[in-house]
C-alpha cells in the first residue's frame, strides 16, 4: 500500500473550506495553513495514484456494466437493474453506515473526524460519494424505461430483481476490496474487530453476487 500522510489531507480539507463560501471560510481556522499547503499538496508523486484508484471500483462498476449489457435478449433489463443495484446499494451504504449508524465516513481512515476541519472534508468526500450513487440510479431508471418500452425486451421479474442484486454486490464487493483492504480509506466498523467486520461486508457482496446470478439463470429459463 502506497503510504498516504496525514499531513498532506488536513491542510486540504481546510483548502476546501477556503475555497468554499465565506461562512464556511470562517469556520476553518486553517485556512492560511491550506493555502501555504497547496504547493506540497500538488507536489506529492503518490497523488494522483491515490484519486486514480479511489476511483477504480467506479470505472470497473461501469465497465462491468457494460459488458453485461452485450449478451442475451434481457439486456436492457440486466443493465437497468445492475445499475439500479449499484446506486441503491451505495444509498444503503452511505445512509445507514456513514449517517445512521456513524460507523465511518468516506475518507475516516485516512482523516479521522476529530475536528471540524476533518468533519468538513469527510462530509465533502461523503457528498461525492453520495453523488455517484445518485447518478447511477438516475443512470438505471433512465435505462429501465427505455427498456420497458421495447415489445422485445422480456420482462421478467427474477431476472430485474437478480440484476439488481448482482449490482449491489459488485459494488460491496470492489469498494470491500479496494477502499476498505488496498487503498484503507475506511473501514466498516473501525475498532479491535474491524478485519472481522470489512470480511463480513466483503462476504455479503459475494452472497449478493451469487444470489443474483442465480435469480437471473432462473430468470432465463
Amino acid at each position: 500500500m502506497m503510504p498516504l500522510s496525514t499531513k498532506h489531507w488536513l491542510p486540504t480539507s481546510a483548502l476546501l473550506a477556503c475555497l468554499g463560501p465565506t461562512r464556511i471560510a470562517q469556520a476553518c481556522p486553517d485556512c492560511p495553513a491550506a493555502r501555504a499547503a497547496r504547493e506540497e499538496l500538488l507536489s506529492d508523486p503518490n497523488l494522483w495514484a491515490h484519486i486514480t484508484l479511489l476511483l477504480l471500483p467506479f470505472v470497473i462498476v461501469g465497465v462491468g456494466w457494460s459488458l453485461a449489457g452485450r449478451v442475451g435478449p434481457d439486456r436492457p433489463i440486466l443493465a437497468a437493474g445492475i445499475l439500479l443495484g449499484v446506486g441503491l446499494g451505495g444509498f444503503i451504504d452511505g445512509i445507514v453506515l456513514h449517517q445512521i449508524l456513524q460507523w465511518h465516513n468516506m475518507l475516516s481512515g485516512w482523516i479521522p473526524p476529530v475536528d471540524l476541519v476533518t468533519m468538513k472534508v469527510n462530509m465533502v468526500w461523503d457528498g461525492l460519494f453520495h453523488l455517484f450513487t445518485w447518478l447511477m440510479t438516475a443512470l438505471g431508471l433512465a435505462l429501465l424505461w427505455r427498456a420497458a418500452r421495447r415489445p422485445e425486451v422480456p420482462r421478467v421479474t427474477a431476472s430485474f430483481v437478480g440484476a439488481l442484486l448482482l449490482g449491489w454486490g459488485l459494488f460491496n464487493t470492489i469498494e470491500g476490496v479496494i477502499d476498505h483492504q488496498f487503498l484503507g480509506v475506511h473501514h466498516v466498523h473501525p475498532g479491535p474487530y474491524e478485519l472481522v467486520w470489512d470480511l463480513g461486508f466483503l462476504a455479503f457482496g459475494l452472497a449478493l453476487i451469487l444470489g443474483g446470478l442465480a435469480l437471473i439463470q432462473h430468470g432465463r429459463e
